[in-house]
């Protein structure tokens, strides 16, 4: 019934916390409803942001498409285990202060790993919130690059598991990426 306007744009963290004013400017707007993507495992999302840096190198950007060929693109990192256990902490603080930030918007929250493991049933939820015809087919064109396990994303793996040994982090090693 009628038309829907929708703008949406990706707001990271860290440029939330870099430009207060957005917030505000946001705040002051009517009908503003947010999506908060947040990865529950945190390890998995440093694993990924380690890889941003080779992606932006080969591709101009922080991911990679269906279209983009990957043959020869290495696909473990290595993360610094002596600053890993602050690493995982900072982006706890991170996502928590994103949740106070966006607490006076109408919004929903989403785990980048129902995104990739039930995508149809979370862009529907999505779509829902959003108040988007559910018979929109939504289709990405994003591809995964890293490895399923943390393993063998990881070309440091002992030293990572050492790292996080006996912390509230360990059980992530265990999941996928």
């Amino acid at each position: 019934p009628g038309s829907f306007r929708a703008v949406g744009f990706k707001l990271k963290y860290q440029q939330a916390e870099s430009y207060p004013g957005a917030m505000g400017y946001l705040r002051e707007q009517s009908r503003i409803k947010v999506i908060h993507l947040v990865r529950t495992n945190l390890l998995a999302a440093l694993v990924s942001s380690a890889m941003i840096p080779r992606l932006l190198k080969r591709y101009r950007r922080p991911n990679l498409l269906s279209s983009d060929s990957a043959g020869s693109l290495e696909r473990t990192v290595r993360l610094d285990p002596d600053k890993l256990v602050d690493d995982l902490q900072e982006l706890e603080l991170r996502i928590d202060r994103a949740r106070q930030a966006i607490a006076g918007f109408d919004s929903i929250e989403i785990t980048y790993e129902n995104l990739v493991d039930r995508p149809a049933t979370t862009c529907r939820s999505l779509l829902d919130f959003l108040g988007v015809d559910p018979c929109v087919d939504l289709e990405s064109r994003s591809v995964k690059i890293m490895p399923r396990s943390i393993r063998d994303s990881l070309n440091n793996w002992s030293e990572v598991s050492a790292a996080v040994k006996r912390t509230p982090y360990a059980s992530m090693l265990d999941e996928e990426c």
